[in-house]
């Protein structure tokens, strides 16, 4: 059934992780296919997950294969929210579609958005979930950007039959567009199973008939299946063969499809208001040279390194693909004090008796300090001074996180040896 699923979020507080300027927004995004989470081996992904994106911290991120609620909530609270509180959830709703376990899901940084709505599409295979997220922009009453993220997974697989049944999701998806407000703005992105650009889904997306024109940020049109002239945008599969133990239910034979997507709407090109930044799509962890290898082959060498490309072969047989936007507006109720990127600097970082914290205003402030995990460690409280330091000899060797509750502003990363 067609079930109109609305919720209307209202979050409080900005700053915390914000690392960006006062006179403009940066937004971060990322998709991605995590393969039966959590239930596909190896075990602690979430650990896996929590570590990859720490590298790229998405503002919206979206995933295709969730199992369940419980993974929802997992992913949630164990791979996002340790690295920025602010993260928060759409709701969880299983599958209308038909009995499939592969779900998708939005999760998104409630510092810089609020999600204002929220539905199901049912298709012939799973549902194509719909999300408004407003950017809290200082004028968002009179001159609001809404921002309306589609998630799908496309039907799998080659054969005519397929590319017809890619297609008729594709035209649920097309018609729900058509409801889209003329100025407001739009994502569709997933795992689309697309083996070329020549097929039928792929065309009707790219219609410049339709209500708002979708386009493609990368000029990488053709035939992307098992063709070496791709190699830099193919995201499935990051295993050339099967691991011993992890069983069979993932995809092998090394990187040779472009199946993941994020398209935008064409306006994004150019419109300050909501824009891409030319250059930032890509295939994360892909550094072009992988050609029918495991993404950790230690000859797949470039700007992701091979301990980055062993997180994303442990944790998918898909690649991420990234892609940031910006806007000319301010965020709501934020000063420049608040998104300082310099309340402090770590003197000794990593150390493994003390943390010596460097403060850049002489005033009282608080610090909280957290753990990987989302554990608060520790409170501390400068009443005034340049100085202050932790004794942190008896904590657990890892990677813990400073949070300026005072000013806001970046948290700060603290290794402990």
């Amino acid at each position: 059934m067609n079930k109109k699923l609305i919720s209307y979020v209202v979050i409080f507080g900005f700053g915390l992780f914000s690392p960006f300027s006062w006179s403009q927004i940066e937004i971060k995004t990322m998709v991605y296919n995590i393969l039966r989470f959590p239930s596909s081996p190896p075990a602690n992904r979430e650990i896996t997950l929590r570590n990859i994106l720490q590298e790229y911290t998405p503002d919206i991120f979206m995933v295709n294969e969730l199992d369940d609620a419980n993974g929802s909530n997992l992913l949630l609270n164990q791979s996002l929210k340790p690295l920025n509180p602010a993260f928060e959830a759409a709701t969880y709703y299983p599958n209308q579609s038909a009995n499939d376990p592969l779900q998708q899901m939005l999760y998104y940084n409630s510092d810089k958005f609020e999600l204002i709505f929220e539905t199901l599409y049912p298709t012939t295979v799973r549902d194509i979930n719909h999300y408004v997220l407003a950017l809290k922009t200082a004028d968002y009453d009179t001159d609001p950007i809404n921002l309306h993220v589609f998630v799908t997974h496309l039907k799998s697989s080659t054969g005519t039959t397929n590319q017809q049944i890619r297609l008729q999701m594709v035209n649920v998806f097309l018609n729900a567009l058509a409801g889209v407000p003329a100025n407001d703005f739009v994502l569709f992105a997933g795992d689309l199973n697309l083996y070329t650009a020549s097929e039928p889904a792929y065309q009707a997306l790219l219609n410049t008939n339709n209500t708002h024109v979708l386009v493609d940020p990368i000029n990488a049109s053709g035939s992307w299946s098992n063709n070496a002239n791709f190699a830099w945008v193919h995201t499935q599969s990051t295993r050339a063969a099967t691991v011993p133990g992890w069983g069979n239910s993932y995809a092998t034979g090394g990187l040779d499809d472009r199946f993941d997507f994020i398209l935008i709407k064409q306006n994004m090109l150019t419109n300050p208001k909501l824009q891409y930044v030319p250059g930032t799509y890509q295939a994360y962890g892909n550094n072009g040279n992988c050609f029918d290898l495991s993404i950790n082959n230690t000859n797949c060498t470039g700007t992701f390194s091979l301990a980055t490309r062993q997180l994303l072969f442990n944790m998918s047989d898909h690649l991420p693909v990234v892609m940031q936007l910006q806007s000319n507006k301010t965020l709501k109720n934020i000063s420049p004090k608040i998104t300082s990127k310099n309340w402090g600097t770590i003197l000794q970082n990593p150390s493994n008796q003390w943390l010596e914290i460097s403060m850049e205003e002489d005033s009282y402030q608080e610090l909280e300090i957290y753990n990987l995990q989302g554990q608060k460690m520790e409170g501390i409280y400068v009443p005034s001074g340049n100085f202050t330091k932790v004794w942190v000899e008896h904590w657990p060797t890892g990677v813990y996180w400073i949070k300026n509750k005072t000013l806001g502003g970046t948290a700060l990363k603290f290794v402990k040896q």
